[in-house]
């Protein structure tokens, strides 16, 4: 007799059964979440730390050095004085020995000293009353207190002037000048500067003329020019980029307009991808082998057109169409062609699959951002930092390069002293002021004073650490990421939180690892640096010896391959190294050896899925900046008609239309790498975890495969059902 059993009995009595999506998750919880809460290198983030700290160390002392940015930015005088308030302006003697643009950065061989204004007048030593003004505003008070034993008078008669002028203490003439960056340049006009005349002064007071000179030769406007012509382009180039900022100004909503134009279309893109992406690479592919076929064709059909006709001997002639006109040239396209036709067709044979596979997990990628959309967002963050950082770097060694004391050299060759050596501030009328910096043959008995005597350490270790630092947010951004992606493949969670988790866990967990792929990548660039500085003092010290110059650019090219070469493959490693450290948790040589093994034992897959990310990545950066970029050349060039209304904001009048629309060009890339990086990351995340996937499960009940149905039918695998389950599917 057959028992009754109640429902609630006959549910107790059949054993529970375990859903895939409970062990996914409970696999996910166990071998994923958990296990990657584990602190990675943690020598090398003390490492790390350490160099910081020595960095921050170092920014103090710089700060107490000495350094002053207006050491390099305001000019000084031969005294050494800074030109600062009121006496803001440097003067020179003798406009002719300042010829050329190096005038405006490091001086020249010509006394100079600091005025309130630049002279605006002509002024000759011969006439008295000219004679008394530059005797009191414009020789060297310094030199004129040790000449005179500190009683200065307020004129002196010519014979004494010209004695002064020769010993470069007192200028001999003015010209009218204007201030431009605090120096005194000629205030001529150009029409003047064109013509042949000397320049000739007038004494009223005794209806004499005057004709200028400098002691050696007499001035003309010509000379003038020749020591001034650069000086006159820098002033227009001031009003040229006045008109550069203006343009900036008035078209700046316009520009923001474009780049949020741009930031939309980007993310649009990145979306309709899973839709266009099959297409778009199939007809790609039909348009290679449809472009290769119509060569074979046209070369083959020219071949025997030409074929029939005499032919003659070939020879070696500069002429294109000479070549065209032979046979065997359309012979031999038409066979490269066909070869090359070949080679693509098996290359589409064999990769049609791995091809399948990488739409797919491209599909995937664009499924993930798009599910996360704060994910796109995010790399402003390091963005910000790396600028930051950089800012940071440059205040560094600007001060640095500005610190020490202030030197002087002999110039000119007037007395007994060797012209160019150093001298004592006021020993001789030639000792002028060099530039601000240290003294290498002065005692040093400080910190400070090392490091103003060896600039170079404190500046290598700077650059060491800009390098580092910026590998290291880079790491950073990557890792988290990285993190993001994997929680969305592995847990499928759709929601922004999982991007905050992995930034919580990478802060907590993983920095270790990212200063130690950071490490690797600075040593690449800083030894780079090296061998560049090394080749330039090694050639400075060779001279013009050609042979030993060439050698040492050979084997400074060689070294600086090899170096960037290496340094390519490791930031390649980096990358895939800190996917596996922010989803597995494990220390970075651990994770770069199961992130090459899975690469190494899936290459073709790898290889089609870069060319092919790389590609659309490519069109997509194409496409969008050149979209954006003509339609800022239509606004800004005013192409169509705006409403008077919104004329001032979208079509402002503009002196350079190329300005903003440069500013615009270059900003949509921007975007576009910002967004684009994010997919990159996203591609190669999933691509890893779906190898991963691979490997560590078989489909089974107890080992189900967590990727997405269409990427287990490309891969040909797929997840068993359980035995309840084909029982109810028989019922």
């Amino acid at each position: 007799m057959t028992k009754k059993i109640s429902p609630v009995e006959e549910f107790d009595s059949v054993p529970s059964q375990r859903s895939q999506s409970a062990i996914m998750r409970d696999y996910y919880e166990n071998e994923i979440k958990n296990k990657r809460k584990n602190c990675t290198d943690i020598l090398c983030l003390v490492l790390f730390t350490i160099f910081m700290v020595v960095q921050v160390a170092l920014s103090f002392l710089i700060y107490f050095s000495g350094g002053d940015p207006k050491n390099i930015l305001l000019p000084r005088d031969s005294a050494g004085n800074l030109c600062t308030e009121p006496t803001q302006n440097l003067f020179y003697f003798n406009i002719l020995e300042c010829i050329g643009i190096n005038t405006l950065l490091t001086g020249c061989s010509t006394p100079t000293i600091c005025v309130q204004e630049c002279p605006t007048t002509y002024y000759f030593y011969k006439i008295e009353s000219h004679r008394e003004i530059l005797f009191n505003n414009y020789c060297r008070k310094d030199l004129l207190s040790n000449k005179f034993s500190g009683a200065i008078p307020n004129s002196v008669d010519e014979a004494m002037y010209l004695d002064l002028a020769k010993q470069k203490i007192c200028p001999v003439y003015t010209i009218p000048y204007k201030s431009y960056y605090s120096r005194c340049i000629p205030a001529i006009s150009a029409a003047v500067l064109d013509s042949a005349g000397n320049l000739i002064v007038n004494d009223t007071s005794s209806d004499q003329s005057f004709q200028i000179n400098d002691l050696n030769q007499d001035l003309n406007f010509n000379l003038v020019k020749q020591g001034t012509e650069k000086l006159f382009e820098l002033m227009n180039l001031k009003n040229f980029l006045q008109s550069l900022l203006e343009d900036f100004v008035s078209s700046v909503v316009l520009i923001i307009v474009l780049l949020l134009i741009a930031s939309v279309t980007s993310f649009i893109y990145i979306i309709i991808l899973r839709f266009i992406l099959k297409p778009l690479i199939y007809l790609t592919l039909i348009g290679l082998v449809g472009a290769l076929g119509f060569a074979v064709y046209y070369c083959i059909s020219k071949y025997f057109q030409l074929k029939e006709q005499p032919q003659t001997s070939v020879e070696l002639k500069p002429d294109v169409n000479y070549y065209l006109s032979l046979s065997v040239t359309w012979l031999v396209a038409g066979i490269i062609s066909a070869v090359i036709l070949l080679i693509v067709l098996l290359l589409i044979l064999v990769l049609i699959k791995r091809l399948r596979l990488a739409i797919q997990i491209i599909k995937e990628a664009s499924r993930a951002v798009t599910s996360i959309f704060i994910s796109l967002l995010f790399p402003v963050v390091p963005l910000l930092l790396q600028l930051a950082f950089l800012a940071y770097f440059i205040a560094n060694a600007v001060i640095l390069a500005c610190s020490g004391t202030t030197l002087f050299r002999i110039t000119g060759n007037s007395s007994n002293l060797t012209e160019g050596s150093s001298c004592e501030q006021g020993s001789s009328p030639e000792c002028v002021f060099y530039k601000y910096g240290f003294d290498a043959n002065s005692a040093y008995n400080s910190v400070i004073s090392f490091l103003n005597a060896y600039q170079w350490v404190p500046q290598l270790y700077n650059l060491f650490m800009l390098f580092w630092v910026q590998a290291f947010i880079v790491g950073f951004n990557q890792m988290v990421l990285a993190g993001c992606f994997g929680d969305w493949y592995w847990s499928k969670s759709k929601s922004s939180c999982v991007l905050f988790r992995s930034l919580k866990d990478t802060l907590v967990y993983h920095l270790g690892s990212i200063a130690f792929g950071s490490l690797l990548i600075a040593i690449c660039k800083f030894l780079r640096t090296i061998i560049t500085l090394v080749e330039r003092r090694l050639k400075s010290a060779t001279g013009n010896n050609r042979a030993i110059g060439c050698c040492i650019k050979f084997m400074s090219c060689c070294c600086k391959c090899c170096l960037w070469c290496l340094e390519k493959v490791l930031k390649f490693i980096n990358r895939n190294a800190y996917i596996m450290v922010a989803i597995y948790g494990r220390n970075f040589c651990k994770s770069a050896r199961d992130a090459i093994k899975l690469l190494a034992s899936n290459p073709l897959r790898a290889l089609v899925l870069d060319r092919v990310t790389d590609f659309i990545l490519f069109l997509g950066r194409l496409l969008i900046t050149a979209g954006v970029g003509v339609l800022g050349f239509f606004f800004f060039s005013r192409a169509f008609y705006i409403h008077p209304t919104f004329r001032k904001y979208f079509a402002p009048e503009l002196h350079y239309y190329w300005v903003p629309l440069i500013c615009v060009i270059v900003g949509t890339y921007l975007i576009t790498k910002i967004f684009f990086t994010v997919f990159e990351m996203a591609v190669d995340t999933i691509f890893l975890c779906a190898m991963k996937d691979l490997s560590i499960n078989d489909g089974s009940e107890e080992k189900p495969y967590v990727m997405s149905t269409k990427l287990l039918k490309i891969l040909s695998v797929k997840n068993k059902k359980s035995k309840e389950k084909k029982d109810n599917d028989k019922f």
